[in-house]
């Protein structure tokens, strides 16, 4: 089957770079014959569904996946809220007598002319413009700003994209009982939705522990310090807030809220100053009235 998913990694390839786009698909072994179906992923819980009860039902040994997806570069950020998230295209095979997954992941990444950009321009001009919103009209020179650039290929009005495609490096790897513990969250893989539940909630467990024991030994002095100078500016402005509390009753609700699941670690320290300038930068129709930084002023 190696054959298999090298064809589908090669016909998927050509079809994103024709189409600029690639419905998810996937492929069943059925009784030695290979099927293959769209999917509508308007409908992914009843495709889930679907799936699970025919694969269950017919001993099928073996499937495939083929999806375009984008993928976050945040830990514990959604692609949708991630401005640096990536486009990729994934080949997945799921084999249920090894009980092992192989991946394909293929990045890639669009280079659209200036006519193509400026016409999405319009376009989600013109959405706006039926939402009541009127935005400023994109000009050849703001094409040689990159945050427009960037604002511009993240929005997608026709869910068609054009431009030309160009491939990031190829990454492969298997997981499965042979290799321990799952690492990777999929909803796809049917044969092992158990086990990857309990990895899931081992994983859970571990990064709870981690975050508790992080907050017992945190150093808090520039948080106290940061919290002290919050309440001082807004004494000044005539606002009476409560007194910061001790550090050791700090402690206590960082480590209550860690081990309640709710506290969730960034991974990179985020500028609020320079997220603030990104918001004002990607919608000129957001009053400045509503929105805050601390020494924004």
């Amino acid at each position: 089957m190696t054959e298999l998913i090298e064809e589908l990694e090669k016909m998927a390839k050509q079809t994103l770079e024709t189409l600029g786009t690639h419905e998810p698909m996937i492929y069943l072994d059925f009784h030695g014959k290979l099927v293959s179906y769209l999917l509508f992923m308007q409908r992914k819980e009843a495709a889930l569904k679907y799936f699970r009860e025919l694969i269950t039902k017919e001993n099928i040994p073996q499937y495939w996946t083929v999806t375009e997806s984008w993928v976050s570069k945040t830990r514990g950020l959604a692609p949708c809220m991630d401005i640096n998230r990536k486009e990729m295209l994934m080949i997945s095979e799921y084999n249920g007598t090894t009980m092992e997954t192989k991946k394909i992941l293929l990045p890639f990444e669009r280079n659209f002319k200036e006519e193509e950009l400026i016409e999405v321009s319009e376009k989600i001009r013109e959405h706006a413009r039926n939402e009541g919103i009127e935005l400023p009209k994109v000009t050849p020179e703001d094409m040689k700003d990159p945050k427009m650039l960037r604002i511009l290929k993240d929005m997608n009005p026709d869910g068609y994209w054009s431009g030309e495609v160009v491939w990031g490096p190829k990454e492969e790897f298997s997981i499965g009982l042979s290799q321990g513990e799952a690492q990777w969250a999929d909803r796809w893989d049917f044969y092992r939705e158990d086990i990857c539940g309990e990895v899931d909630e081992k994983m859970e467990k571990k990064r709870i522990a981690d975050l508790v024991k992080e907050m017992k030994e945190l150093d808090l002095t520039e948080l106290m310090r940061f919290a002290d100078e919050v309440r001082h500016r807004m004494w000044k402005r005539g606002i009476e807030l409560p007194p910061v509390p001790p550090e050791n009753e700090i402690r206590e609700i960082l480590i209550r809220m860690a081990e309640s699941g709710n506290l969730i670690k960034m991974e990179e320290p985020v500028d609020i100053h320079e997220a603030v300038k990104e918001i004002k930068d990607s919608d000129p129709n957001i009053p400045a009235s509503q929105i805050h930084a601390l020494g924004d002023e």
